[in-house]
Formats: structure tokens, C-alpha cells, sequence
């Protein structure tokens, strides 16, 4: 779903996308190990997903293993 829509179906009901480092859509690579990498951020109890919470820090885990940002788009125009 990454590949294809920027985010599976909780990411487009709440108007948010997946995007690389180039502000691009992910290619199919980046995407595999994003989604491989939830795997890991599940593993210690939850760590890489809870960490989002901390202030500084910007990306989970598997967004550092795929090389993508989460990015909200409410408010922004369509292209």
C-alpha cells in the first residue's frame, strides 16, 4: 500500500502519506523495507514505534530502515 497510495487505509482516511527523503513517493525497495522493518519496531516492546513520541525524535524504526517521512497533508492543496 505504500507503493501504491503513500499509506494503507488509516493513513488515507486520516489525510497523511508516506514520502522519502526527496519528498517523493517511495519506490517499491524503500517500501519492502519499511514494512519489513515494522517487524523489528514491534520486537522490543513496541520501542520503535513508541518512540515516535519523544520530542526529537522525527521517524519510527521501520521509517529509518525504508528511508521515508510520515507526513500530514490536511490543509494542503492538491497539485
Amino acid at each position: 500500500m505504500d507503493y501504491y497510495h503513500q499509506g494503507a487505509f488509516g493513513k488515507i482516511i486520516l489525510k497523511m502519506k508516506v514520502i522519502n527523503l526527496e519528498r517523493q513517493k517511495p519506490d517499491l525497495l524503500s517500501s519492502f523495507h519499511r514494512n519489513f522493518g515494522k517487524i523489528i519496531s514491534a520486537l522490543p516492546f513496541l520501542y520503535g514505534f513508541l518512540r515516535i513520541l519523544a520530542p526529537h525524535q522525527t521517524q519510527t524504526i521501520h521509517d529509518e530502515l525504508g528511508k521515508c517521512y510520515v507526513i500530514d497533508t490536511r490543509g494542503q492543496k492538491k497539485a
